[in-house]
């Protein structure tokens, strides 16, 4: 794709992403809801509470950032050669590098499931 064809795909984006946020900016549900969090740190503020505080207060959990890495989800593959699997989530698995180091990586590859 070329650098002119980039540019205008991101005006046409950029375009789109202004109506959404109009819309949304002219949408009662939005002005409700910042309403509401202008009064709920007004309220903290005025007690001193934090967000963590007022989820104790009323029972709930405060979202976190998340850190570190993301689980990776448990791969199969199967030798056709032997019918025996190897299910990992990551590529360094023992079993699997003999059958690469035998049968080649672009082999193995395929017999992902």
């Amino acid at each position: 794709m070329s650098v002119i064809t980039t540019y205008h795909n991101k005006l046409v984006e950029m375009d789109r992403l202004k109506a959404e946020i109009d819309r949304l900016k002219n949408s009662e549900e939005l002005k409700d809801a910042l309403a509401f969090q202008a009064d709920l740190e007004k309220l903290m503020d005025k007690y001193s509470k934090s967000a963590k505080d007022v989820a104790a207060i009323v029972g709930g959990e405060v979202a976190t950032t998340k850190t570190g890495r993301s689980k990776r989800t448990p791969s199969t593959w199967t030798n056709p050669h032997t019918g025996e699997k190897v299910v990992t989530a990551g590529g360094n698995h023992k079993t699997l590098k003999e059958w690469r180091e035998e049968y080649g990586a672009e082999e193995v590859a395929k017999w992902k499931e």
